[in-house]
């Protein structure tokens, strides 16, 4: 059964599966859509090389322009509040850590054993050669 308020407002109408229930709650959510111009959005791009500049990759794309809106687009309140996220000193020279590229149980044990025969096959090796020294 379609939903008239979405036919009428030139929306898709959805059927009633889960996955579709909640895309229709997201459209139907508090939050309001935003639109810019082109000055505006000049002033969020200059924000977004910003925070790649100084290495706040933990903001999204969404979240900087949800924070420049949050601000008025005023580039010292901007910049106020995206020092919030800068690093500390004392954490400048650290690496960031991945989470994502953490290996399993299995991979470790297998990076183990490769490790394990690469270094029998260097003793072999060393041997080798040291008969072969003695043998001259």
């Amino acid at each position: 059964m379609p939903n008239r308020d979405w036919e009428e407002a030139g929306r898709p109408s959805y059927q009633s599966n889960n996955r579709n229930r909640h895309h229709e709650q997201e459209l139907n959510s508090d939050e309001e859509l935003i639109e810019l111009d082109d000055e505006q959005w000049k002033i969020v791009e200059h924000y977004f090389k910003y925070c790649k500049d100084k290495g706040l990759s933990v903001l999204s794309r969404d979240h900087i322009t949800q924070i420049c809106v949050e601000q008025d687009l005023v580039p010292a309140r901007i910049e106020q509040r995206l020092q919030r996220y800068e690093t500390s000193d004392k954490y400048k020279d650290l690496q960031e850590f991945n989470w994502h590229q953490t290996k399993t149980r299995q991979e470790r044990d297998a990076e183990r054993k490769h490790q394990a025969l690469v270094q029998e096959r260097k003793r072999q090796q060393k041997k080798a050669q040291r008969e072969q020294e003695e043998l001259r």
